[in-house]
């Protein structure tokens, strides 16, 4: 908020330097004109710098947890992901495709990871397992530290606490694992998967939780049935118009309470990007609604 009051502040700023200095030498002087128009460019450039700025500074602000005992008994919401995505969840919203100035004030200056912390709000806060060694924290979730040995036992008891896990669908052996794990552990309302990456990344996903399923049917049938089998995640759907420029979240997949998958992709072409914030927002709760319903109702039970 702070933020967008500044950059409104700085636009209000040039527009009014430049209006009257227009007005002033009449519209004929071409040059005065070309001027303040490279000035008020200049504002709104550093307003779109401005964004940026406050997304690292941000940063600074993220609360850390040290060790699980220092936790408050707060719902959470367990936000899982490959490290490595961690550069995605710290993308903004997207610029259109002509990167026409103003539209910094339009766009939301906060990460894709607060976004979700934001959709979730209601279900809890948003906590993820701090990546090992970092010296600063991305904006978004709070992080919790945990030792490099013995963490799956942490993760395992947070999954059971949570009242929802948003998993990042990508590589890595700690993912595959902690999806295996959510579906053993986790009713099908609340897991939600969150799909930052291309089609072929997605499809690494599917394939590689299919063999982590299958290295382990023996002690998953035991626990869970000898009928028992995982759920098959959809196809990843195609964009209306391949040309857009995609969102930093492209959807997200949600279990209905079989534990059908269904894979929610967020279009921009059917939408302006300028409103990516307010769309995805609208589009993940009508998906989600069923899986909010029920925990609503968990909650008002416990």
């Amino acid at each position: 908020m702070i933020g967008t009051i500044w950059r409104l502040i700085l636009a209000a700023c040039g527009i009014g330097v430049f209006l009257p200095l227009v007005l002033a030498d009449g519209l004929s002087s071409w040059w005065t004109i070309a001027l303040h128009t490279t000035g008020l460019l200049v504002c709104l450039r550093l307003s779109n710098a401005g964004r940026r700025i406050s997304r690292h500074g941000r940063r600074y602000l993220t609360p850390v947890i040290h060790a699980t005992e220092n936790m408050s008994d707060e719902p959470i919401v367990l936000y899982l992901r490959p490290f490595a995505a961690d550069a995605d969840g710290a993308s903004m919203a997207q610029q259109p495709e002509i990167p026409w100035p103003p539209v910094g004030f339009i766009t939301s200056g906060r990460t894709v990871e607060e976004q979700l912390g934001r959709m979730f709000r209601e279900s809890g806060n948003l906590i993820a397992v701090g990546r090992p060694g970092e010296r600063l924290p991305y904006a978004g979730a709070q992080r919790l530290y945990l030792p490099l040995n013995n963490w799956q036992d942490t993760v395992r008891d947070l999954m059971l606490r949570a009242r929802l896990v948003v998993l990042v669908a990508g590589p890595g052996p700690g993912t595959i694992w902690e999806y295996v794990q959510a579906i053993c552990l986790v009713p099908p309302s609340r897991l939600v998967l969150a799909v930052y990456h291309d089609p072929e990344v997605y499809e690494s996903f599917r394939q590689l939780t299919a063999t982590g399923f299958r290295q382990q049917q023996d002690e998953l049938r035991r626990q869970m049935g000898t009928s028992w089998s995982p759920p098959a995640l959809p196809d990843y759907p195609e964009l209306t118009d391949v040309s857009s420029r995609d969102y930093a979240l492209k959807g997200v997949v949600y279990f209905d309470s079989e534990w059908g998958a269904h894979f929610i992709r967020f279009d921009p072409a059917k939408g302006s990007l300028i409103r990516s914030r307010t769309a995805n927002s609208r589009e993940v709760r009508r998906a989600l609604r069923p899986a909010l319903e029920m925990i609503r109702l968990d909650r008002e039970t416990r």
